[in-house]
């Protein structure tokens, strides 16, 4: 009677009795192979999780940077550039009269 296995009745082994593909490995090296995988997972999740924090951080500094650059140097130009003319017109005013 031919044995088969959870995977399947036809599975051949290459040379020396190693699989090709991870699915085909037998329970007691898997194990410890897994546990290897998962601690990779966990660390690339934490430092994942640091990226996006830092990448949040960045992402608030641009929008302060934007929003300050606005008051502080747009504002005050639109501000200049409506006031001027009025400045102007008094400054000939006061100049024409002389």
């Amino acid at each position: 009677m031919i044995e088969s296995n959870s995977i399947g009745a036809n599975n051949a082994t290459p040379q020396g009795g190693k699989c090709a593909t991870p699915l085909f490995h037998n329970k007691t090296t898997s194990s410890s192979t897994e546990q290897e995988i998962l601690e990779k997972i966990d660390d690339l999740a934490e430092k994942v999780s640091a990226v996006y924090e830092s990448a949040e951080k960045t992402r608030k500094y641009f929008k302060w940077t934007l929003i300050l650059t606005l008051i502080f140097f747009v504002l005050p130009l639109v501000a200049i550039l409506a006031i001027l003319p009025s400045l102007m017109s008094g400054i000939t005013d006061l100049y024409g009269s002389i």
